[in-house]
């Protein structure tokens, strides 16, 4: 396994604190509007963070999709699942595009995802992806690190606006989440 995949750095990706600041994944759910009952779609999910949190929130009438890249993701978020008797998530492997039809997602969370992609049109096809999969009245929770200047993959919350807007979204105000992330709400407008 490589590096990137090791027990360390998935324990760095379950650090609550280190990734939304002293806001519980939890609460940065219920506050962005997650409720129970809803299909909530965890975009990029990586160990699933957001994800079982989420599953609690929507409880045995909603249901969370832990869409993923890479294939260990998916196989830990499986297990975990199994493990907590999670019997509302499912893992699915994301090759492209997220393997779920359109209009499927009532709250979706991007959480520091969208900065993977070196390329904007790569990142627009992502807010694309992301559009496709929320209802009309649907949510997406964008979670992304703040720039700061020594890693130049960060994206600022006006790029963030500007990438979304390209896919027909439209983001409200960014919010700090602790000292080193935002988070902006995007909807169909």
């Amino acid at each position: 396994m490589c590096a990137r995949y090791d027990k360390e750095w998935i324990a760095s990706l379950l650090d609550a604190e280190g990734r939304l600041g002293d806001v519980t994944p939890e609460q940065c759910l219920r506050d962005a509007g997650v409720t129970a009952g809803q299909t909530v779609v965890d975009y990029g999910c990586g160990p699933g963070l957001l994800t079982f949190p989420a599953a609690e929130i929507v409880g045995p009438d909603g249901v969370v999709y832990a869409v993923d890249i890479e294939p260990r993701m998916t196989a830990l978020i499986t297990n975990r699942a199994a493990e907590l008797g999670s019997g509302n998530v499912t893992a699915l492997l994301n090759e492209g595009v997220a393997p779920l039809p359109a209009d499927t997602a009532d709250f979706l969370v991007l959480a520091q995802v969208l900065h993977y992609p070196d390329e904007t049109e790569d990142r627009v096809a992502m807010a694309r992806d992301v559009a496709r999969l929320l209802k009309a009245d649907g949510r997406a929770l964008v979670v992304e690190w703040n720039p700061d200047g020594a890693t130049s993959s960060r994206i600022p919350p006006e790029e963030t606006a500007r990438i979304f807007g390209e896919a027909g979204l439209e983001t409200g105000e960014p919010r700090p989440l602790g000292p080193r992330q935002y988070a902006v709400i995007a909807t169909h407008g």
